[in-house]
């Protein structure tokens, strides 16, 4: 009794419709038996690598270590003042006063003395002393020859002491005294606008304005507290 036949596909069915015309019908039954027997293998080679590509492309599932203690014990070294800043130490009542009072005797020294000040003006800082010309951007709402006071100051010292502003100093410790000497326009500026490929050109001239100051006086007052 014949098998029944298997389905084939391709040239090799095409294969055995020729020979099943050409009348040569046991010829069309072992070449379908044999190609069915292929055809498991092929599908069971097929079967066997597509569960390998499977088992190969599958992400594994990372284990992680067990954890383990890390930390280290922090040996103290000389640049923990810059990464760790400790706050000041608290002084006593009778300490602030034996400093203050030597503050206060060293501004009484320097009076006959050359100080110097840090003051901030128009957004700038000047480190300044008696006579030294200071020049400014802008005009200032002052006329030539008028005396103004430099309110923010940041230091004041002199040869012997310093006094540095949290940020500012208050007005009875330090004064600081200017005179406006100069108003006058800048060096002009060529400023030039071009765009390529657009026959866009414009040119401006562009004249700054400055305001020259002369310091009078820097002077400081025994006020600490």
């Amino acid at each position: 009794m014949n098998k029944p036949l298997q389905k084939l596909s391709g040239p090799v069915y095409s294969a055995c419709i020729s020979a099943a015309l050409r009348g040569n019908v046991s010829s069309y039954h072992t070449s379908a038996v044999a190609v069915g027997r292929l055809n498991n293998a092929l599908f069971t080679s097929q079967q066997m690598h597509r569960n390998l590509c499977q088992c190969s492309h599958r992400p594994q599932q990372y284990q992680h270590p067990p954890a383990e203690d890390h930390t280290v014990e922090h040996v103290p070294t000389y640049y923990d003042r810059f990464i760790f800043p400790q706050p000041p130490d608290v002084v006593s009542e009778e300490e602030h006063n034996v400093i203050t009072e030597q503050v206060n005797k060293s501004i009484i020294e320097a009076q006959s003395q050359r100080l110097f000040a840090v003051v901030l003006f128009a957004s700038k800082q000047f480190k300044v002393t008696d006579h030294d010309l200071i020049r400014t951007t802008g005009y200032i709402d002052a006329e030539l020859g008028e005396k103004i006071r430099l309110e923010k100051v940041l230091l004041v010292g002199g040869k012997d002491f310093t006094m540095l502003g949290r940020p500012l100093l208050k007005r009875s410790l330090v004064k600081v005294e200017a005179v406006v000497v100069e108003k006058t326009p800048g060096e002009s500026k060529i400023i030039q606008r071009f765009t390529p490929k657009e026959n866009f050109q414009r040119k401006y001239v562009y004249t700054g304005q400055h305001t020259v100051l002369r310091i009078t006086c820097v002077e400081a007052y025994p006020d600490a507290e």
